[in-house]
């Protein structure tokens, strides 16, 4: 799951404390304040922002999420391992921090304010770290529920991303579209980079795990980023929440 999705996904819901039942004031039993996430996916190649970083080969994408609901306060730790010829895809590894607020805007949207530290362990030190700012808006009420997020880093790609997504969910499947704009991140070229399309089918597992098979299709406009201008990959996500 790339780094923008997982933060769409990861700060979409604000939960409040149950309310104390005056009925029965000795049973109530408060709402966890800290929520915990679990997640793993392995990917058939790691896209991201229209390059393909593991260059076809497949990668393994374990992370968790820490939340304090009351504030809206997260921390998630997210990790790329490339599964074949690590002789050369080692250097694809990654290690990303997120530390970010979410706050309800009315009752239809969510403001997330954010920073991401982005570390690659096997780069020499002049190239094996990164930083990147971020916001954005989720409007969950709305049709297709639309999002636009931007991301600034100030580091190695030393330029900005700006990505507008909304998704569509049909029951257990869910229909998403995710468009990119380039503002010289990682490239020279400013303007769009890619159109991301991609369907998932959520299947629950005990009440607080999931599995979710996944397939996405990329259209990359920056042939910087992707020569071949185009990536399909697939995938399958296992998680588990409290």
């Amino acid at each position: 799951m790339t780094t923008q999705t997982r933060i769409a996904l990861l700060g979409l819901v604000l939960l409040s404390p149950s309310a104390a039942s005056h009925a029965q004031p000795t049973t109530n039993t408060a709402e966890p304040t800290i929520g915990v996430e679990v997640e793993a996916d392995v990917v058939s190649t790691y896209y991201w922002r229209g390059f393909d970083v593991t260059d076809h080969e497949p990668a393994l994408q374990p992370g968790f999420t820490l939340r304090h609901k009351p504030s809206g306060l997260w921390f998630n730790v997210w990790t790329s391992v490339a599964l074949n010829n690590r002789q050369l895809s080692r250097e694809a590894d990654e290690i990303d921090l997120t530390l970010a607020l979410d706050r309800p805007l009315g009752e239809t949207a969510t403001l997330t304010l954010g920073l991401v530290h982005y570390r690659f362990p096997r780069l020499v030190p002049e190239e094996n770290s990164t930083d990147e700012l971020f916001a954005g808006i989720f409007f969950s009420e709305l049709p297709l529920q639309p999002s636009i997020f931007y991301f600034h880093d100030f580091g190695l790609g030393d330029g900005g991303y700006l990505q507008v997504g909304g998704v569509h969910a049909l029951g257990p499947l869910t229909l998403a579209a995710d468009l990119g704009f380039s503002l010289a991140q990682y490239t020279d070229k400013k303007g769009f980079s890619d159109l991301v399309v991609g369907a998932s089918y959520d299947i629950s597992v005990g009440g607080t795990g999931y599995l979710s098979p996944f397939v996405k299709f990329a259209v990359v406009d920056d042939r910087d980023r992707n020569p071949d201008g185009a990536e399909f990959w697939f995938g399958v996500s296992v998680g588990w929440e409290r």
